[in-house]
């Protein structure tokens, strides 16, 4: 509780406050949660690649896009919650979802971070599909599991 006292007592100070008593509705979005309807553009639009990528690395970008355009809603919930740990992204198109590269051979990812890591290139597109949905497959126990 004074956690949100302070926090109150901080927006008070602005004028935040006034304003928001006045026009509720332009400040709902900000306070209130609602979960943005997932769907292929939606999450590729939360996505950023390199601006400076080899051509190897640009095909494995247009795989990954490929992969999101054809799949399920499961799918790209399963893609969300590998990445940043949750199934659902945030309102306001707050979250920026980053794709890195690398000369290793697995796909990895950083939910603090909220980064994928994929390897700089694959045999095709097939191969690729097959390895990140190997990645997103829920299964009874983590990795970390006795």
């Amino acid at each position: 509780m004074v956690a949100l006292d302070q926090l109150r007592e901080g927006l008070s100070c602005l004028g935040f406050i006034e304003k928001m008593a006045k026009y509720p509705s332009l400040f709902e979005d900000l306070f209130v949660y609602t979960a943005t309807p997932l769907c292929p553009v939606t999450l590729l639009g939360a996505i950023k690649t390199p601006d400076a990528m080899s051509d190897s690395e640009r095909k494995v970008a247009g795989f990954l896009t490929d992969f999101i355009m054809e799949a399920s809603k499961d799918t790209l919930k399963n893609f969300l919650s590998f990445v940043t740990g949750a199934q659902s992204l945030p309102s306001f198109g707050l979250q920026t979802l980053e794709v890195k590269f690398s000369d290793t051979q697995s796909i990895f990812a950083s939910t603090c971070l909220c980064e994928i890591h994929l390897p700089s290139s694959f045999a095709n597109k097939e191969v690729f599909c097959e390895s990140l949905e190997a990645v997103l497959t829920p299964s009874e126990k983590s990795f970390n599991c006795v």
